[in-house]
């Protein structure tokens, strides 16, 4: 299931609590990791689905997705790499896998790297993999 996209306008009550530049990056770095869980809560995931960094006046898009299993997510969006070959199966499979890692080894994370998301990133650029215990 796609994510719904709507042109419509956001109510003015939105932008009074939230600014008036909704759509920015920095609006939706605040208002979006806030909302979350609430939503989560709720069986919807809410997540950013596209960042233009305000380049060329672009403007970030947020999606509500009617699940709460984040892979399932990257599936529906069709994450992948497929210039390299990756498609979405091949990314959560990954992205399980760096689970399981964090499991074995949580200090990598928790004092390190401090998010799961963040140790991906920084093996894909090392492409070193290495542990940490206390």
């Amino acid at each position: 299931m796609a994510p719904r996209r709507s042109r419509r306008r956001v109510p003015a009550d939105v932008h009074k609590r939230v600014g008036d530049d909704l759509a920015s990056a920095a609006a939706v770095q605040r208002a979006a990791p806030a909302a979350h869980p609430r939503f989560l809560e709720k069986g919807f995931y809410l997540f950013r689905s596209e960042q233009h960094f305000g380049i060329a006046g672009h403007p970030d898009r947020v999606a509500l997705f009617p699940r709460s299993d984040r892979y399932e997510i990257l599936r529906l969006m069709g994450t992948n790499g497929w210039n390299d070959g990756i498609g979405p199966d091949s990314i959560v499979a990954w992205l399980r896998a760096l689970e399981r890692f964090y499991a074995f080894c949580p200090d990598v994370v928790d004092q390190g790297t401090e998010a799961v998301d963040a140790l991906a990133q920084d093996l894909g650029e090392s492409q070193r993999l290495y542990c940490w215990w206390d």
